[in-house]
Formats: structure tokens, C-alpha cells, sequence
């Protein structure tokens, strides 16, 4: 009886213990999360901003790393998201050329989808483009005129924000700043998108640029003190709210609730702010 209890002891170590499908909780505990779209798009528009300051691949490898992620992971999104951007590639064209960039620089697999991708989105618009000059009438003359515009591109980078599309926003707003460089509330939206990929110091920027354009942008100043906010930076996200409230008190109660400040709300300073003004 005892030698077949023992048998059985070693049957169920053997289905429990020994089995090489074992989970290691260790390692599991020590695996990253998978990014999320939005936290993948923040990363690629990182790599764009490494590659123009003409960090190296080794570099840029080095980036990947301290962000929990690496090139062959990027490399897999990019080819899933590219049938997205695809479908629309005169919205994604500065995107095809930041692409082409980073292909250049980068070696492996991410360097041969992101130039692979860069030229699909190059081809897929001169397609496009031939399809509109062999069979235009007059109103798709007229629809070709309305592409021109800054007001649809503006519309089509508020429509891709408000579905989580914060690259493709940015490529729309880039488009409409094209052709209307003093567009601010497109510097402002595209300063949204850019906080919403945590480019802080890029959004940061864009807001600047609608400030200069209109210096009554309180909008632009609240948004700056969000991005302050979110950075733990106590005075500038005040000077900044201060001047948004002078504009518009009703930032005021905005800021009370808005969960961009939750990071400094607990500050001494912040709160003592809040209830003076």
C-alpha cells in the first residue's frame, strides 16, 4: 500500500513540479505588461524625436529597452496599425516620412517595416492622386479643393483624437498648420495629442506657438498648466493656470476636478492657489 501511495506521490510531482510547462511566478511577476496603443504610438514618436537629434541604433536600441519595449515588439504593432493608416494615406503623410527616417537609422526588422511602410503610404497616395486626375468632374474638382483646406484637416485631426488616434490627429494638424500657419486652435488641439502620448515638452511647444499667435488663448495657458501639472512642475502649473483664469474664470472650477492636476493637488501651494483665486 505504501509503495503505490509513493507511486502516486511522484505521478502527481511529476504532472505539478517536474512538468517543463510549469509557470515560474518570478518571472512572470517580472514581465512587462503589453503597451497599450496609445503607450505604443507615445513610443514611436519618441523614437521620431531620438532619430532627429541623430541618436544611433545602438542608441535608439538602448531607448526601446529603458521603455519596456524593443524593437521586434514595436516592429509587430507597426504592421497592424500600418493597415489602419493604409486605408487613409494622404492623412499619414509626415508619418511616411518620419517612418522613412527611422528606417534609415535603424537596422533589423523595425528598420525594414518602418522603410517598407513609409513606401506603401508614399505609394498609396500617388495611387490615389492618379485615380483623382484620370476621373475628376467638376465635383470632384471640387472635392479636391476642400482637401486644400485647413478647416477639413483641422476636422480630421478633432475626429481622430476624439478616437484615440493621436498620431493620425497630429499628422491632420500638421497638414492644416501647412496651409494655415496661424491656425492656434490647431497648435492647441495638436498640443493635446501630444500630451496625450505624454510628448510633454512637444505639446508644451505647440501650446507656446498658439499663445503667440493669440495671447487670449486661455485654453492654450489651462492646457500648459495640465502638461506642468503632469510633469509635478507646482509654480509653472500655477503661473500658468493664473493666467488661463484671467482669461476665463471658468478654468477655475475646471482645475478643482480636472485629473491632470491629481498629481499635484496634494501640494500645499496648489491647494492654497485653488481656494485664493
Amino acid at each position: 500500500m505504501l509503495s503505490l501511495l509513493k507511486k502516486l506521490w511522484n505521478w502527481l510531482k511529476s504532472l505539478f513540479i517536474a512538468s517543463p510547462k510549469a509557470i515560474n511566478p518570478k518571472e512572470v511577476k517580472n514581465t512587462p505588461p503589453e503597451p497599450s496603443d496609445g503607450e505604443y504610438e507615445g513610443i514611436l514618436m519618441g523614437l521620431f524625436e531620438q532619430v532627429a537629434a541623430g541618436t544611433t541604433t545602438g542608441g535608439l536600441r538602448g531607448w526601446l529597452y529603458s521603455r519596456h519595449c524593443d524593437d521586434k515588439k514595436l516592429a509587430r504593432w507597426l504592421e497592424v496599425k500600418s493597415e489602419e493608416w493604409l486605408q487613409y494615406p494622404e492623412d499619414y503623410q509626415t508619418l511616411g516620412r518620419d517612418l522613412a527616417a527611422l528606417g534609415k537609422v535603424m537596422t533589423g526588422n523595425l528598420g525594414e517595416v518602418s522603410q517598407r511602410i513609409s513606401l506603401q503610404l508614399r505609394d498609396a497616395v500617388r495611387d490615389v492622386s492618379g485615380v483623382e486626375e484620370e476621373n475628376l468632374g467638376p465635383k470632384e474638382t471640387d472635392l479636391t479643393e476642400v482637401v486644400q483646406d485647413a478647416a477639413f484637416w483641422f476636422e480630421q485631426g478633432y475626429q481622430k483624437a476624439i478616437n484615440g488616434d493621436f498620431i493620425g490627429a497630429i499628422a491632420s494638424y500638421d497638414r492644416a498648420l501647412e496651409i494655415k500657419p496661424d491656425l492656434h486652435e490647431a497648435w492647441n488641439n495638436r498640443g493635446i495629442a501630444l500630451r496625450n502620448l505624454r510628448r510633454f515638452e512637444q505639446a508644451i511647444a505647440s501650446y507656446d506657438q498658439a499663445i503667440k499667435i493669440n495671447s487670449n488663448d486661455a485654453d492654450a495657458y489651462y492646457n500648459k498648466a495640465c502638461c506642468y501639472g503632469l510633469q509635478n512642475n507646482v509654480e509653472l502649473a500655477i503661473e500658468n493656470l493664473q493666467r488661463a483664469i484671467n482669461l476665463d474664470v471658468e478654468y477655475q472650477d475646471m482645475a478643482k476636478t480636472d485629473k491632470d492636476f491629481d498629481q499635484i493637488r496634494g501640494d500645499e501651494r496648489f491647494q492654497s492657489f485653488l481656494n485664493r483665486v
